[in-house]
C-alpha cells in the first residue's frame, strides 16, 4: 500500500467541507474553542481509523481474491460516471450553481 497517497487522501478529505466540519463549527460555537479542537481531533482520528480499516480490508480482499480487483475498478469508475451525470443533470435543471 502506498502510505503517502493514503495519508494525503485522509488529510485532504478530512479538511474539506462536510458534516463533520459543520458539526465541529456548531460544537465550537456552543462549547468554546478548546472543546471544538478536541472535537475536530476526534473526527480526524475517527476518519483515519475508518479509512485505515477500508484500506486494510481492500488489501486483504485483493490478496485473497485477485480476480475481484477489476470489478472494484469498474464499479468505482461507474460510480464516478454516475456522479458526473447526476451533477450535470442538476446543473442543467438549474438546481445547482
Amino acid at each position: 500500500m502506498n502510505y503517502i497517497a493514503f495519508f494525503s487522501f485522509v488529510f485532504f478529505t478530512s479538511i474539506t467541507p462536510g458534516p463533520n466540519n459543520i458539526a465541529a463549527m456548531m460544537y465550537s460555537s456552543k462549547y468554546g474553542f478548546r472543546k471544538g479542537v478536541l472535537f475536530v481531533f476526534g473526527c480526524l482520528i475517527g476518519f483515519l481509523c475508518l479509512m485505515l480499516c477500508c484500506a486494510v480490508f481492500s488489501s486483504i480482499l485483493y490478496e485473497t481474491i485477485p480476480a475481484i480487483k477489476p470489478f472494484f475498478l469498474t464499479g468505482g469508475a461507474l460510480y464516478m460516471l454516475y456522479l458526473y451525470v447526476v451533477n450535470s443533470i442538476l446543473k442543467q435543471a438549474g438546481l445547482k450553481e
